[in-house]
């Protein structure tokens, strides 16, 4: 279990106190090695201003802390959004192209099954995840497209149980950022935590329980 985790359970009591599960989660981006050389590779190239004054280079350097095992540790997300499915159908054969004779009866006719996209909200910090890594990484694609497959990235979220295991888990493959919230500076001492939405869409969704 992760550091954070442990922590966790232990400031709320105790492995034998009562939570919502779903307050529990980490979110991991697989492979990240292969995914930042491919984002600073793209800005080297298109982005030169951003490469001369230092802005989205040393991706690496900057979140070492939270990089281990070819995986980076998001540590400062505030909440998840998975993604909703929804199968769409037809009531009748003419919004299929069939006209309906010949005596059938209209029935449901499943045209396609939708996903709507992978949300994730993280906390402005000191480690800026937004602008420092995710804004770049859909630069990044923005400028190359989805046909650099190098700029895709797994990415695992794993839910825990009161006893510190994981519960069940969320593999979105073949992921890429495609919308990014923007931000709001505000001269006050509310100290408001503030918070950016980060939008994914992915190749595969692939849900596991009772791990």
């Amino acid at each position: 279990m992760n550091r954070n985790a442990a922590q966790f359970i232990d400031k709320i009591g105790g492995e034998n106190t009562h939570f919502p599960i779903k307050s529990l989660f980490e979110v991991y981006i697989d492979d990240i090695d292969g995914l930042i050389g491919s984002i600073e590779n793209v800005i080297s190239q298109y982005e030169p201003e951003a490469k001369n004054n230092g802005c989205w280079t040393g991706i690496r350097s900057r979140f070492i802390e939270i990089i281990r095992d070819g995986r980076m540790f998001l540590d400062d997300i505030e909440g998840v959004s998975t993604p909703t499915e929804q199968i769409m159908a037809e009531k009748s054969f003419s919004g299929m192209g069939i006209n309906n004779t010949g005596g059938f009866i209209p029935g449901p006719i499943i045209k396609q099954t939708q996903f709507s996209e992978l949300g994730i909200s993280v906390r402005e910090s000191e480690n800026d995840v937004v602008l420092n890594f995710f804004t770049a990484w859909q630069r990044a694609v923005a400028i190359e497209g989805l046909i650099n497959f190098s700029l895709r990235a797994n990415i695992t979220i794993n839910e825990y149980s009161k006893n510190g295991e994981v519960r069940n888990q969320h593999k979105f493959y073949k992921a890429s950022p495609i919308n990014i919230s923007g931000g709001k500076m505000v001269m006050d001492n509310t100290g408001d935590i503030v918070t950016r939405d980060v939008a994914f869409i992915f190749s595969q969704y692939v849900p596991k329980t009772n791990l």
